[in-house]
């Protein structure tokens, strides 16, 4: 059975960041083919060992330790789902995934969370004092840009 290409396009925001106790809101784009809008859509978060432990999935499931912290919505016209994540903790830093499939193995665009201790909304220029390193990303639908190092996002 051959694949198209199409159906293979995943995208999203590279890294992202949010203050303690605070929240942030993830969101990925994908080729709205049938077999696209219709798969399992998750969010993941890469362990020490190398296995993508499922936070929570459109399948229904989600892990206990995240349970009341993070919701899932899908808009398969849109060909966008987004990802919530409230009561920031440390522990929350991190390399997640969001993606498509019945695994957390096969289609999916890989980010770094950062969670800064202060509460609320960042003030972006504050940001790349905290954490230069990181390089924002921010997508509209399809086309993706980088702000230069050294400069906010507003």
């Amino acid at each position: 059975m051959a694949v198209s290409n199409q159906s293979l396009l995943l995208y999203g925001s590279r890294a992202l960041a949010g203050g303690l106790g605070g929240s942030i809101t993830h969101q990925c784009f994908y080729s709205p083919t049938p077999a696209n809008k219709y798969e399992r859509k998750y969010w993941c978060k890469l362990s020490a060992n190398g296995v993508c432990y499922t936070i929570i999935s459109s399948s229904g499931f989600t892990s206990s330790h995240y349970r009341g912290r993070v919701a899932l919505g899908d808009v398969p016209q849109n060909g966008t789902f987004t990802m919530t994540m409230t009561g920031l903790r440390s522990s929350d830093s991190g390399t997640y995934r969001c993606g498509i499939g019945s695994t957390n193995e096969g289609l999916y665009v890989s980010l770094n969370l950062t969670v800064l201790a202060g509460r609320g909304v960042l003030d972006p220029g504050r940001f790349w004092e905290q954490v230069p390193q990181v390089l924002l990303t921010a997508c509209r639908r399809w086309f993706c840009w980088w702000p230069q190092v050294g400069q906010g996002t507003g």
